[in-house]
């Protein structure tokens, strides 16, 4: 059974609010691409078709991975579910799902609280639907092929609140961006992987296609194939370089290496954060540098139970680099303190 305040909701807006065509997201012309670069995996996205789920008509979103440039085929694509967009609010019902959930809500303003969700698929191909909370602390109005659009910035509420309206905008590499007829810049059906945990807005939309011409694009310095733009070409930007690894040293995938690498929480931070994931009794080199590159810490602790806590009460508000070392891997995390 659907939810009802899913379906009290769509009922509301869709009787009081008439969609501007032209910042309309399900329309069959469209393709989304999207990377993965975590998993090296190139994603495109499109409409085709409708599905009837209760009472309500669905457009039909497909996705298809290849690994060279690739026109998209429903023919060789995955069925990810139906989207119904009204008015400014788009939902989704994921494959095999009964309920809808809000992916997008282009009423919200700065100041709204909202609560939203991520979609994950598991190793059994279920699509797992995990809530979160948010609040949006900025919006703008961007031109994208000629047509004005708002753009959300969305951020764990609390965090929002801690931070005086001047210094919010240093949060915007770990947001949730969201941008009326495109979707969100980490990927049309992605979030930011958690709140703070962000690896320079990795996965990512690509670029948006709409009858064959593009009409967004955000390459963000990556190399792409020469017969399709919207295509990145995988290890065309470094994780270990990013994270001060030495090339030489790392023999597993970055899928491996990311689940092997120190964490950091919470993260923005007030006092003190925590860094997990260590090995055990191991003595590190800590130096904490500012985003002017000035060092504000040096000194050494040693790990316990695989965690360094580290006291942030002398730093100022910012963004540093916190650089690991244990004579083997060096290794860096980039901090907010708040």
């Amino acid at each position: 059974m659907r939810n009802i305040k899913t379906i009290l909701t769509t009922f509301l807006i869709t009787g009081a609010i008439t969609s501007n065509a032209q910042n309309q997201m399900v329309d069959e012309n469209t393709i989304w691409s999207c990377y993965d670069n975590i998993n090296e995996t190139n994603l495109k996205y499109k409409f085709e078709g409708d599905s009837t789920i209760g009472i309500r008509k669905y457009k039909k979103l497909y996705v298809s991975s290849e690994e060279n440039p690739f026109e998209f085929s429903t023919q060789n694509a995955s069925f990810a579910g139906g989207i119904r967009e009204d008015g400014p609010v788009v939902n989704f019902i994921p494959n095999g799902g009964e309920n809808a959930f809000i992916l997008y809500d282009f009423s919200l303003n700065t100041g709204d609280n909202l609560m939203f969700h991520s979609f994950f698929v598991n190793s059994n191909n279920q699509v797992q639907v995990v809530a979160k909370t948010g609040m949006v602390y900025k919006t703008e109005t961007v031109e994208i092929a000629n047509v004005s659009r708002k753009k959300l910035y969305i951020y764990e509420p609390t965090i929002v609140n801690s931070l005086p309206e001047g210094q919010r905008d240093m949060l915007d590499n770990f947001a949730d961006i969201w941008i009326e007829g495109l979707g969100n810049v980490s990927g049309l059906l992605k979030r930011m992987p958690m709140w703070g945990q962000s690896f320079e807005d990795l996965p990512r939309l690509n670029c948006v296609t709409k009858n064959g011409e593009i009409i967004y694009s955000n390459p963000r310095g990556y190399a792409t194939a020469n017969n399709d733009e919207c295509f990145v070409i995988p290890n065309s930007f470094s994780m270990n370089e990013y994270l001060g690894i030495y090339q030489n040293e790392d023999p597993t995938s970055i899928r491996n290496l990311m689940a092997s690498l120190p964490k950091l929480a919470p993260n923005p931070a007030q006092s003190s954060t925590v860094i997990s994931n260590l090995p055990e009794n191991v003595m590190f080199q800590i130096m904490i540098l500012n985003s002017s590159g000035n060092r504000v810490f040096q000194g050494e602790e040693k790990s316990v139970d695989g965690k360094i806590t580290l006291d942030l009460r002398s730093l100022s508000r910012g963004i540093y680099h916190i650089k690991l070392n244990d004579g083997k891997k060096p290794v860096t995390l980039k901090l907010m303190k708040i």
